[in-house]
């Protein structure tokens, strides 16, 4: 399927319990719950969070097997009933942005590369004492613009792979 998924359900919850791996054309959270509760539920297409809530509600982990590029708009919740691994597709984070982690102990991975392109400091608040937000790697866009990257907030996060100043030079 090319139609676009956009879910905008205020106080409800939508479930992806599917294998929607046809489907191309992206899926956008702008309020509400989404349930990924499918390795394929998210597709193939580009997943863009600009509100609204996260969640894995299975028995066990999902990894998605999409390795959706992701667009992270606004702030949002990962509820944490179980890890869940959004796979290793690029992520787009074009503001200071913050990660709410609830459960216990629980995982949120978004295993591709973060890249900073605002013309600034980009601070990426990650909350949720004893649970943990997983990266794969990160990056300062490269360009001329002077750029910095913060991790804060209560919950625990870890970058797998580089941590890179672009192509340009390593960050420290």
């Amino acid at each position: 399927s090319l139609i676009p998924v956009n879910i905008n359900k205020p106080t409800g919850t939508l479930t992806l319990s599917g294998d929607n791996s046809g489907a191309t054309g992206g899926v956008t959270l702008t309020t509400g719950t989404l349930n990924i509760n499918n390795a394929n539920a998210l597709g193939t297409g580009a997943f863009t969070i600009t509100a609204g809530t996260i969640d894995n509600s299975t028995a066990g982990s999902i990894t998605n097997s999409g390795n959706n590029a992701i667009t992270i708009g606004g702030d949002f919740t990962f509820t944490g009933t179980k890890d869940l691994n959004l796979g290793t597709g690029a992520i787009t984070n074009a503001g200071s942005r913050t990660i709410t982690l609830n459960g216990t102990a629980s995982t949120l991975t978004m295993g591709g590369l973060m890249t900073n392109t605002v013309g600034g400091t980009q601070t990426t608040t990650v909350n949720g004492a004893g649970n943990t937000f997983s990266l794969g790697s990160y990056a300062l866009a490269n360009s001329g613009t002077s750029r910095t990257g913060v991790f804060a907030g209560t919950g625990n996060v870890t970058v797998t792979g580089i941590i890179s100043n672009g192509s340009t030079a390593t960050a420290s």
